[in-house]
């Protein structure tokens, strides 16, 4: 059974880095054992890929692990991409329409209409969204 996803975030520095788990992050660093000692343990990969999860590791090193798997990998880079909700998220205006489905052009045509009536063309997930009165 593969483990859970520990969710990311931009930290302060701007890395990208899992949610690190302040009480495995204590037991690392008070010991007895450190990384390099848990590395050469026998320990199933998906044990190490949750351990630098767990720790924060940040997404772009934790790719580059070699305990880490292609599909564990991909499922992280896919969380950055992913917005929370009320979270802002800008459309790019450079999308050719004719990729997109039908649904898809209707809903960009009606952000590009509410910029132009000077709407914030901001998409909020789970919240008013373009040309919506908060509050309704």
């Amino acid at each position: 059974m593969k483990h859970p996803m520990q969710p990311v975030y931009r930290a302060p520095d701007g890395m990208i880095r899992f949610k690190e788990n302040k009480i495995v992050q204590f037991l690392l660093d008070a010991g007895p054992f450190d990384l390099n000692q848990l590395a050469m343990m026998a320990f199933e990969d998906e044990d190490h890929e949750q351990l630098a999860q767990l720790i924060g590791y940040s997404v772009s090193g934790f790719g580059e692990l070699p305990y880490v798997s292609d599909e564990t990998f991909e499922a992280a880079d896919k969380m950055l991409a992913a917005p929370k909700a009320g979270e802002p998220v800008k459309i790019p205006f450079n999308v050719n329409l004719d990729d997109l489905a039908e649904d898809q052009k209707a809903y960009i045509n009606k952000i590009i209409d509410d910029q132009e009536k000077g709407y914030d063309p901001t998409v909020v997930i789970g919240g008013p969204q373009a040309g919506e009165p908060e509050g309704e």
